[in-house]
């Protein structure tokens, strides 16, 4: 009842929701190098939010929900598998996301990943879906799975390790108007496909005072602020 900070280190979560539902006092929540296949976290109370290194259904192709209303402050950085799906945040300030290699979401041949070939399911995948949110059924969609989550934030960071994760630029096909973002970082994924991705956002950011894009370039990374 008064726990307000929780910490998961090298943890599996199999097949449950985590349900923070009874710490109504709970503030704090981080997950680390952990492997999490389940249909939803969910807190009400909840203001900062901090998830590294984690797998989330991993071989399954479900996407997990995260909800939290009250959040504050989110951090996904270094994730891989199925990307979860964010739920409304209205109170959302500064948000980092960076999506990590492998998993679901990669292709080499379609900006917004609309490409059977790297698709990363067969037939055996499809109606497997235990929590009603499968990857399967975001091929082909236009779908927000993160971006609308993140649409109220002053400050953002979008970045992927691996700039042929598509999640972002498919989710700009549906793009929410970020009304209150003021600083905005990006990297290389916003520069494939002509450009694309980093006009569409410029166009939704109609406040934007600070862009700060990261490019790799023969192992040195430059920084651009326009």
């Amino acid at each position: 009842q008064f726990l307000r900070r929780v910490e998961l280190t090298g943890v599996t979560m199999w097949k449950h929701s985590l349900d923070f539902s009874s710490c109504p006092t709970l503030e704090d929540l981080n997950l680390c190098s952990s492997r999490i296949y389940g249909p939803k976290i969910s807190s009400q109370s909840v203001r900062c939010l901090s998830i590294t290194q984690c797998q989330f259904n991993v071989d399954t192709g479900s996407r997990m929900r995260i909800s939290a209303p009250c959040l504050v402050y989110l951090q996904l950085a270094d994730v891989s598998g199925t990307a979860p799906l964010l739920e409304r945040m209205p109170l959302l300030v500064t948000a980092f996301i960076r999506l990590g290699r492998g998993g679901f979401g990669t292709c080499t041949h379609e900006a917004y990943g609309d490409c059977d070939e790297c698709f990363p399911y067969d037939g055996y995948y499809y109606g497997h879906d235990d929590y009603g949110a499968s990857f399967a059924n975001y091929h082909g969609s236009n779908d927000s799975v993160l971006l609308q989550g993140l649409s109220g934030a002053t400050s953002l960071g979008l970045t992927t390790i691996d700039p042929n994760v598509f999640t972002f630029r498919k989710d700009l096909k549906q793009c929410p108007t970020f009304s209150m973002l003021k600083t905005l970082l990006l990297n290389e994924w916003c520069v494939a496909a002509d450009f694309g991705a980093l006009v569409k956002f410029l166009q939704c950011t109609p406040i934007l005072e600070k862009l700060i894009i990261q490019l790799r370039l023969e192992k040195v990374y430059v920084v651009q602020v326009w």
